[in-house]
């Protein structure tokens, strides 16, 4: 999930729901590889994916709710998880 392409390609695709990733399809290079970088090191601490309800939110949005979770204890993260 940290790769920048696999992000494009994942964002871009056509099996999500219009309007589903907000605009994500949009999202600078920059930004992207901040998801990227981010999604690796949140797999990397809590040892699974990043998972958001992300239905409206930009790329920007969604960069800067990983951000604030990063910092989470595990058993914090975990609620806030399964409450997404």
């Amino acid at each position: 999930m940290g790769d920048v392409n696999f992000l494009k390609v994942k964002f871009a695709t056509t099996i999500w729901a219009a309007g589903e990733q907000g605009a994500v399809g949009q999202a600078s290079e920059e930004t992207l590889g901040a998801l990227a970088a981010g999604n690796a090191a949140y797999e990397d601490k809590f040892g699974y994916i990043f998972i958001m309800f992300a239905t409206g939110k930009s790329a920007d949005e969604m960069l800067a709710l990983l951000q604030a979770r990063l910092p989470n204890a595990p058993a914090a993260e975990i609620q806030i998880t399964m409450g997404e």
